[in-house]
């Protein structure tokens, strides 16, 4: 984030300039809505490039250059919004970047405590025997060539997700909790609750059951195709191999990678 690329930028330009710093991000303005990534950033563009009467803030912020004779010309002013910007939403930002630098822990409790056991102040020690536990949690998408896909957690597990919708629901049949431990002043933990073998009982129950290729049986028989007619156009990244055999499986290789799905932003005229 630079302060300086807004001091002499023109107002039609700013939401365009804070897209590309990935402080906002306005969808077209059709779907309406702009997805502000600091709390103080929508009041701060309002005092400067304040919302035209009769419009959303989706729909002005995501076309400012449509609505250009309808600004506020004695609002605009890009030096003050640029010094604006660094006080209250960029410096902190690097204060708080440096700080994490510094103290890279971070520790979150969170407890509640009845009347009757408000006799005596807690006391915290830290364990120096635990493990560290990563901050980043990342799973990948294996988008299949017959529409389905194959998420892979980082601990190795596999969900299935039909027609690559939406996350499966196991409200109702998995815990709440995989693992519960009880830790002391130094040691390692010790477990007192593990559901690690019913969650993937769960799993592998789901995956068979609604996988055509694992559990041979379609996920969704509306949708079926013939293997045939299974080979996807190549605009969608996806190559397909079609082999012909007693069981009439279709055997398909997917594009592996991480899918970050935004909506396009069109720029009216």
């Amino acid at each position: 984030m630079e302060r300086q690329a807004f001091a002499t930028a023109a107002a039609i330009d700013v939401v365009d300039i804070l897209t590309a710093q990935n402080l906002m991000y306005c969808y077209d303005a059709v779907d309406g809505g702009c997805e502000f990534r600091h709390p103080l950033l929508r009041g701060l563009l309002n005092t400067y490039l304040p919302v035209p009467k009769g419009l959303s803030d989706g729909e002005f912020y995501s076309c400012v250059s449509c609505y250009e004779a309808m600004l506020d010309p004695q609002a605009w002013d890009p030096a003050l919004f640029a010094s604006d910007l660094d006080e209250r939403i960029i410096a902190p930002g690097k204060h708080a970047v440096d700080l994490l630098a510094k103290w890279p822990y971070l520790t979150r409790m969170y407890t509640t405590i009845s009347p009757n056991e408000m006799m005596e102040d807690p006391i915290f020690r830290q364990n120096p025997n635990l493990e560290d536990i990563p901050a980043l949690q990342q799973a990948t998408r294996l988008v299949r060539c017959d529409g389905h896909a194959n998420w892979t957690l980082p601990d190795g597990r596999k969900v299935f997700v039909p027609n690559n919708g939406a996350w499966p629901d196991f409200d109702a049949e998995l815990p709440y909790e995989e693992e519960v431990q009880t830790t002391s002043i130094k040691g390692a933990p010790m477990t007192i609750v593990n559901n690690t073998a019913a969650i993937q009982k769960v799993l592998d129950t789901w995956n068979t059951k609604m996988d055509p290729v694992e559990g041979q049986q379609p996920a969704d028989t509306a949708d079926t195709k013939d293997a045939d007619t299974a080979n996807m156009d190549a605009d969608q990244g996806c190559g397909c191999n079609v082999q012909s055999s007693a069981g009439g499986v279709l055997a398909s290789l997917g594009l592996l990678g991480l899918l970050t799905l935004r909506p396009s932003r069109r720029r009216r005229s």
